[in-house]
Order: structure tokens, then sequence, then C-alpha cells
């Protein structure tokens, strides 16, 4: 019997002592001798000595079944994460044999200690520690299904992962060739960060979304979709969201729903000054689609970076280029040196990286006689073996640009960070939060890509001026804000699904309906195609295929730039906190350290209050934007940018009071114009009713198409390149 069953059989016993000792003080039932009651008073007996020895039993057992993972699962988990490498590395049929075969096993391993764990009266446990184990191993098992049903799940998985190796049929001399084709990892970022035709981007966002075989894309995102739900309601989690925002769970009841809500009021008056400082300088291409932004004119696939418009849409181009891909390019001689670059800036600040990447990492997509077919995903790997030498690895796509760099930079932090905590026991062997996992990385980036490290990185010329701030806290804002935003869509999106019936009942129109608002309403983009029920433009984002949480981001970006400031502090930097650079000096490291060495041992929350002096909040990010939201501002003002997508009615009073009064206005709908009378010879003029006129989407879509005719002629003049 599993303990808790025994609990209830003694709370039962409990209840019959207690009841049968009533009826004897009411002389309801005569006193008769033991013998008669022999198997109650055996009952009574063994549930006094259940008492006296349960609190001993029940420590024994965690501290048994602790052991357990300690030991067995540092030998599962590295099994699972090489063969999880190899797939990465080598997307063919053995290797996802490999690959399934070894998650369902790890799987079942997982399932088996969380029943054990979940049997444990925690009343009885007296060592916090021990709880805290036992609640990061109850959440890194995740919900356990049966077998059969999360080979079915995983099985849809590890197909969906080919989403990152997708192609898309290229536009040369503007006819669509497939003979020719452009990836996720090279080829589409050049083209949206080059492309100067609209058009040209339009194509590459609309093939990006045409899924050959949409009928088996929808059976199998339902199929993994069901599987989880399933098995998260079995762990006891209200949804698979849920079991999502448990990562942050903490004994303060911390509610992640609250908390990133509270962070997107927060950014909402800097974003929307970004949005209409974007949108004005798009007018011409915009045009269709304000006060929204149309999805495929930020250069970004998904809408969640928006580094690619810096080039077309910067303050001031006769400033230096702050998107450093040329210089990195006369700089380097290949990804892997640039990779090995970065590990000595690491290490100039005191953080050892040298560990990362001595064997089995890919930099660089491999050559085709190779006949390798990589997972272009950028990933760490930590194999949980105590030899350094091969312990921790990547795998990637780069190029040598400065998106590449900054990907190397939150790898390495990561690596750094699993280094960090190796010396703990498995079961505090992870980060404190996946959000703090990518953190650290990124916040020596925020130093590292400072004008004044460029500088004395690369011998070039950067001046020190307030133009040059702007400019750079510009193109700073374009990589993080949306991304944030987005994160929040995203998810929240997926919270509200999981929580409806819209899967089961495959009600795919109300789900890609459901997006767009969203996207709408929380980034102010806009489909740049009529909807129709053979599109759902969610099925073509990996995360969401995959199941994979993007609140990560979102915390990510508020934790870096937290640390951020606590370092500037620790440097004794006195200026603006956007000119804060780490340079040479090691005592930060004592602050990473302290952040990562504890692993999952605490919480994050006290771990961020206790190396920090701070809770989460949003404070320093907007600290470090305040020059560029002001400057905003005045710019808007000046070119008379209304700010907004008609969203307003949504946002709290108090939200409202910070943002802009200057709103972009819904104009009324105009009065049909009242026509002449008809000409003799002709009947009745017919009655046009009020669900006759186009809806917002048909007339974007008729917007879309009077433009495309008014540019045919031209077309023929300038092809598309």
């Amino acid at each position: 019997l599993y303990k808790a069953d025994v609990h209830s059989l003694v709370k039962v016993s409990i209840y019959v002592q207690e009841h049968f000792s009533k009826k004897i003080r009411r002389k309801e039932m005569i006193p008769c001798s033991i013998k008669e009651h022999f198997l109650l008073v055996l009952f009574l007996l063994i549930n006094t000595l259940w008492y006296a020895t349960s609190d001993e039993d029940e420590e024994a057992k965690l501290q048994a079944c602790l052991k357990q993972y300690d030991e067995e699962g540092r030998k599962m988990m590295s099994r699972l994460i090489a063969i999880q490498r190899n797939l990465f590395q080598d997307f063919n049929d053995q290797s996802v044999k490999n690959f399934n075969e070894i998650s369902c096993r790890a799987q079942d391993w997982l399932c088996n200690v969380r029943h054990k764990l979940q049997a444990i009266n925690l009343e009885n446990i007296t060592d916090e520690n021990s709880k805290i184990a036992r609640t990061n191993i109850l959440h890194r098992t995740g919900p356990c299904a049966n077998s059969s049903l999360w080979s079915a799940a995983q099985t849809e998985l590890t197909r969906m992962l080919r989403i990152y190796n997708k192609e898309i049929c290229a536009l040369i001399n503007g006819a669509r060739n497939c003979s020719v084709k452009w990836s996720l990892y090279s080829d589409i970022p050049n083209k949206l960060a080059n492309a100067s035709n609209p058009l040209l981007l339009l194509y590459i966002w609309q093939e990006w979304r045409e899924i050959e075989n949409l009928g088996q894309m929808r059976a199998s995102f339902a199929t993994a979709y069901d599987a989880l739900k399933s098995a998260s309601i079995g762990a006891g989690y209200d949804d698979l969201g849920d079991w999502w925002r448990h990562a942050y769970s903490t004994t303060e009841n911390f509610d992640v729903e609250n908390a990133s809500r509270t962070i997107f009021y927060d950014l909402l008056p800097l974003y929307e000054e970004l949005h209409a400082y974007v949108k004005h300088r798009l007018a011409d291409e915009n045009s269709l689609y304000i006060p929204l932004i149309g999805s495929h004119l930020v250069r970004s696939l998904f809408g969640d970076q928006w580094q690619q418009l810096y080039r077309w849409t910067r303050p001031d181009k006769s400033l230096p280029n702050l998107d450093i891909t040329a210089v990195l390019k006369e700089m380097y001689r290949s990804v892997s040196h640039m990779f090995d670059e970065i590990k000595k800036y690491f290490f100039d600040t005191g953080l050892y990286g040298e560990m990362i990447c001595r064997t089995s990492c890919m930099y660089e997509k491999p050559p085709e006689e190779a006949k390798l077919h990589p997972v272009c995903k950028p990933k760490f790997y930590d194999l949980y073996d105590d030899n350094d030498d091969w312990s921790y690895t990547v795998s990637m796509c780069g190029q040598i640009d400065s998106n590449t760099m900054g990907e190397m930079f939150r790898l390495i932090g990561q690596g750094i960070y699993a280094r960090e905590y190796s010396e703990q026991k498995m079961y505090f062997r992870q980060p404190a939060n996946a959000g703090l996992f990518s953190a650290i990385g990124e916040t020596m980036a925020l130093s590292y890509f400072q004008p004044k490290t460029l500088n004395e990185t690369y011998n070039i010329n950067i001046p020190d001026t307030e133009l040059v701030d702007l400019d750079f806290l510009y193109r700073q804002a374009l990589l993080k804000l949306p991304l944030v935003l987005y994160s929040y869509a995203t998810d929240l999106w997926r919270w509200q699904l999981f929580r409806s019936d819209d899967v089961e009942k495959r009600d795919w129109v109300n789900m890609e309906n459901s997006w767009w608002t969203t996207m709408n309403k929380y980034m102010g983009l806009a489909n740049p195609r009529p909807s129709n029920v053979n599109m759902s433009d969610f099925l073509v984002i990996p995360e969401v295929i995959l199941f994979e949480p993007h609140i990560d981001n979102l915390f990510s970006t508020i934790f870096q730039f937290q640390i951020y400031e606590y370092a500037c502090e620790i440097v004794n930097h006195k200026d603006a906190l956007h000119k804060c650079t780490f340079g040479k000096k090691k005592k930060i490291s004592q602050l990473f350290e302290q952040l990562m060495r504890a692993g999952s041992e605490k919480e994050w929350s006290l771990l961020f209050s206790e190396t920090l002096h701070s809770n989460l909040n949003s404070s320093s990010l907007l600290k470090y934007f305040q020059p560029l939201h002001k400057w905003l501002i005045i710019e808007n003002d000046k070119t008379n940018t209304c700010r907004g997508w008609y969203a307003d009615e949504e946002w709290p009073k108090e939200v409202l009071l910070k943002l802009s009064p200057k709103r972009c206005k819904q104009e009324p709908p105009v009065p049909p114009p009242v026509p002449p009378p008809p000409p003799p010879t002709v009947g009745p003029e017919p009655v046009t009713e009020p669900g006759d006129q186009p809806n917002s989407a048909d007339r974007i879509g008729i917007q879309w198409c009077s433009l495309l005719l008014f540019l045919i002629p031209f077309l023929w003049l300038h092809s598309i390149s």
C-alpha cells in the first residue's frame, strides 16, 4: 500500500476508536472482553505504534528516495542528455528511435520515483532541505502518463523537432524557385535583415507559414497535447500551464500570472513609444495596418525580436553602425574562434568557462558532404559527468555575426552556471529557475556590447556622445523589449488555451483567431493576410508546437537587468546605468557564484533577496532605458505620431494614466453616401444590409490587393531580389 492510503486507514481507525468510546460512555455499548474484539484492539494497537514511529519512517523513506535519485538519476540523465545531443547533431531515423526509447525509459523511472515521493506524508518531515529536494524532483519528473500515452506524445514531439530544419522555396528574380531553399538559421535571417522590398518580407513570412501537411501537423499537436494534459491533471496540476508555472513556485506562493502581468503593464509605456516610433519610420510600408504594425514588417519571422529593424529605422544613420557583424567577420576566422574569445571575456571577469566545449561541440552547420542533418536550435548540454573535459557541450548552426555572438553569451553562461552547481546532489543540480539559467550570460552581454567595450576589444572608434548612447539604447530596445511582450502574449494565449476545450474539440479556427487577437492586443502586430479555415499560424512557432514555456524569456530579461545593476554597484559605476562595463574586474564573479553555486537548493526568490537584496521587479530595466524613453516621447510628439493600437479599453485606469495622452483614435464608422436617384430604366435600388459591409480582415485584404495592383507596373521594372 502507498503510505497515503495507510495514512487514510489510520484516520479511519481514530474515528472508530472515538466512536466506540462515546458509545461506551453513553452506555450504548457494553465493554466486552479483548477476545471478542481482538481485531479491533490489534488495529488500535497498530495505530498507536504507527504514531510512535511514523515520523522516523517518513524521514527514512524520504532519505532513501533522495539517495536513489542521486545515484541512479545521475546515470539516467547522463545517458538521456548524451542521446539527445546526438539527436540534435544528426537528426536521422536511428537517432530518433534511440531518443524516443531512452525518453520513455527515463520517464518510467522518473514516474516511479515520483510515486514514491508522493506517498510520503510531508506533515512528518522536519528537514527543510529534504522538502525542497522533494519539490525539485517532483517538478523535474513532470506529469506522468501511462507508457503508451507517453510514447505517442514523445513520438509526435520528436517529429515536430523537424521545424528547426524547415526550409522555404527561394524567391529569385521575382519568381518562386524551389530548386533553391532558404533555411531558418542562416538564409532567412539574412534575407529579412537585408530585404529592401516589403513584398519580399511578406513572401518570406507567408511562405514559412505554408504547412505542407496541415492535417498531420494539427494531429501531432493535438496528440501531444492530449497526453500532456492527461498526465498533468493526473499529477495533481490543474492543467499543463499550471505545471509550467510551478517551476517558479515559492513558499510565498509566487504567482507567475500576476507577476508577468505586472511586468507587462510596467513596460507598456516604454513599448508603446518604441512601437509608435517604429510605426512612423515604417509609415509607407505600414499604411495598410495602422495603428497596428504588419507582423512581417518587423523583420522577425515570429515577431519576438526586432533587432533586424535597427539598420532601417535607426535614429541617425551617419553614426557608426553598432551592429558589429562586419567587424567580427574581419576579426574571427571561424565560429569556434569567436566562441573561444567570448570564453576569455568571461575568464577576465573571474568566471571560468574554459571547460565548455573541450570536445563534442557543434558550432556551425556541417557541410553537405558530411551527410549530417542537425537540429539547428542553439542548445547547451550538461552530461552530468564529473569529468570537465567532456561534460559541458553545445550545438548550434552559428555564423560569424552579432546575433550568433549573443547566443554564445547565453550558452557559455549556462555552462558556467552548470559547472558552479555540479558539486550539488542530483536533486539540487539544476538552476534555481530557467529564467535565471539564461540571465547569467545575457548579463555579461549587456556589458560586452556597450560601445566602450567594443572600442577596447575591436579597436574601433565609436564616439562617446549622447546621440551614440541613444543609438545604442535603441538597438538594445529592439532586441529586448519585444521579446518580453511576445513571451507574455504567447504564454498567456497558451494558458487560456489549456484552460479551454478548443484542442479537444479541434476548433482550429477559434485557436487561430484567438492567437491573432492576442498578438493584436498585447504587441500591436497585425496579421498581414486575411485568415481562413486552413491557417494555423501558431503551429509554425517552434516553442508552441514543442510545448516549451516562453515565459522563461520574460523572466530572464528582467533578471539580467537586475543582476546587471547590482554588478555595476559592485564595480562602483557612477554614470548612467546603460554606460556600465565590467572590464576585467573579477570581484563581480563573487556575485555570480553566489547566484549559481546553490543550484536549486534555495528558492530563487530567497536567492535574490539574499544576493541582490531585492525581489523581482522591472525597475532596473526601466532605469536602463530611461534616456531612450524620454527621447522617444519627444520624437513621437514632434512627428505627431499617435500611441496605442485600439486596445485602451483593455488596460486598467491606473495603467492608462501612465501612457501618452496622444492616443490612436478609432474612427467612427462613416455612414454610406446617399445614392442618386436611379435612372428610370433601372429597377429598384438594392438595399445594402449592415452585415454586407466588409469586416476588418476583409478590408485589410482589399487594401492589400489594391496596393499589389498598384505596384504591378513597377514590378516589371524592379525585380525582387
